[in-house]
């Protein structure tokens, strides 16, 4: 027999604004507002994660919808390289929308931590 659960507009609770402060002081405590690491002011992508069995040589990158139109297919790209030291030529050759497995591209996730945050 199924059993049909229902909520009452009274009995969902709006968060605390304690809660709230206690993010704001946890973000100050942290650094402040993310800002972009030295020398990258002017970079429009980030590379995404590869795993080491990768052998196709393919790198995405996410990049923020209003940048889309900056890399066309078959633009070229310059990709430097925090790990190693060395910049990497590469060509946009498919696009502009790509889901990685399990993770949409425009998931929460992925925005935040590659567009506005990775590294």
């Amino acid at each position: 027999m199924r059993k049909e659960i229902t909520a009452k507009k009274d009995s969902i609770l709006d968060t605390p604004e304690e809660a709230f402060q206690a993010i704001d002081q946890d973000s100050e405590r942290a650094g402040g507002p993310w800002s972009p690491p030295a020398g990258d002011e002017d970079s429009i992508v980030r590379t995404m994660f590869d795993i080491p069995a990768s052998e196709d040589g393919t790198v995405t990158v996410l990049l923020p919808r209003e940048s889309i139109d900056e890399l066309p297919s078959q633009a070229l790209v310059r990709i430097e390289s925090r790990a190693d030291g060395h910049t990497y030529l590469g060509a946009v050759v498919e696009g502009p929308f790509a889901e990685p497995d399990g993770l949409r591209a425009d998931s929460t996730p992925m925005v935040v931590t590659t567009v506005k945050g990775g590294l």
